[in-house]
């Protein structure tokens, strides 16, 4: 089998009390030929130490000032040689198998661009391990993401180099969401696969970056939503902007942004009845009554007769940009 450099990146900030293990997950896998960029955004906890001190000819640290996640992780891959891209959360850790399996299918499958996995999901307080895996086929993954369901961790995501190479992989425009935005561009260019075992220890934190609350209207399906937006609107040749994606998102606010999410979840699972696995069927009507009073609340709502399909919405999204 043919065997690409693969360049594993993490993110750190003051993730001392899991970089060992990070880093060591990576030191046992059955896959020989790779490198692991630690980017340390101006830790305080003496992360970069612990780094320095593992000593390991493939390990590399690349120090930066505090930045956004999207930043450094884009200074990782900028110091990186590998054709492939594998991403590695600093407070979770990588099995043993989880690059040969990623390289195999991008080595028999060149049509595949990006390949994610199932998690060992382990809570930090108990101990407690559970395991998730995910719909694996392309249009399966695709009918999930267009609902704003990312059905690919991010420390199990591993991409092809070529497709953005030269140009910024994480988009600094996102707040949250940014790793969902990615794998939406990461579609345009080929197909996604998620395989059917776990890849990764994903750490259960309740202090982590899912769980924070941002002020004002912007909950985390606010980024989810923009994404997908912005991405049919790109697929489709149009001239949306962020900036008037957000000004309509702020305007219909949260119970709004879940409306259509429950809707949209909702009305995929029925289009798609016949051809759905139960597994994905579950996770789309999970999702639809999740957000059923906000569905029902706002039927009435002036914003919601004409939001039925993406392309509505985008136009809707136009007119709220060219009116301010």
């Amino acid at each position: 089998m043919n065997c690409p450099l693969v360049s594993v990146i993490t993110n750190s900030y003051n993730s001392v009390k899991y970089l060992r293990a990070n880093i060591e997950s990576m030191l046992q896998q059955d896959y020989d030929n790779w490198e692991h960029i630690i980017v340390d955004c101006g830790s305080t906890d003496g992360s970069a130490d612990l780094v320095r001190s593992m000593g390991h000819p493939r390990l590399r640290l690349c120090e930066a000032s505090f930045c956004s996640v999207s930043e450094g992780r884009n200074i990782g891959i900028a110091e990186s040689k590998g054709e492939i891209i594998s991403i590695l959360d600093s407070d979770d850790a990588a099995l043993p198998h989880r690059l040969s399996r990623q390289v195999e299918v991008m080595v028999n499958r060149p049509d595949v661009v990006a390949v994610g996995g199932g998690i060992i999901r382990v809570e930090e307080r108990t101990g407690a391990r559970k395991k998730f895996t995910y719909p694996n086929d392309h249009r399966t993954i695709m009918l999930l993401l267009e609902t704003c369901i990312n059905p690919v961790p991010h420390s199990t995501l591993a991409f092809r180099r070529a497709c953005f190479d030269g140009a910024s992989f994480y988009s600094t425009t996102m707040r949250r969401s940014e790793d969902f935005e990615l794998i939406l561009r990461l579609a345009r260019k080929g197909r996604l696969v998620c395989l059917a075992e776990p890849l990764a220890y994903y750490n259960y934190r309740l202090d982590s970056h899912s769980f924070r609350s941002e002020p004002g209207t912007r909950i985390e399906l606010f980024y989810a939503l923009k994404a997908v937006l912005l991405h049919h609107s790109e697929a489709a040749g149009d001239k949306l902007s962020p900036a008037q994606v957000e000004r309509w998102l702020e305007s219909i606010g949260p119970s709004g942004i879940r409306a259509i999410v429950g809707r949209r979840a909702f009305t995929t699972a029925m289009r798609n009845l016949g051809s759905l696995d139960v597994r994905t069927l579950v996770i789309l009507l999970k999702t639809a009554a999740m957000h059923s009073r906000d569905i029902i609340g706002n039927l009435g709502g002036k914003w919601w007769k004409n939001a039925g399909t993406l392309e509505s919405m985008a136009m809707m999204c136009l007119n709220n940009g060219e009116a301010k």
